[in-house]
């Protein structure tokens, strides 16, 4: 009985390279898109600074050309 309670703890080093094959498949299929993403972000965000700049820039020139 005691022989049997120890069998049963662990996992085997089969079950492990198992684990870590779908775990490294899943990053494979998934870091493509979250680069993308990722991306993606950059260009909004960088879109959104250029068209603040822009309209800070128009602005200024507006209160410029008042005087």
């Amino acid at each position: 009985m005691d022989r049997k309670k120890l069998d049963l703890k662990g996992l085997t080093l089969v079950e492990l390279v198992v684990v870590i094959a779908v775990l490294a498949i899943l990053i494979g299929i998934l870091a493509p898109a979250y680069t993308k993403y990722v991306e993606r972000s950059r260009e909004s965000t960088d879109l959104a600074n250029a068209r603040s700049a822009y309209s800070e820039i128009m602005m200024k020139l507006d209160d410029l050309s008042e005087f």
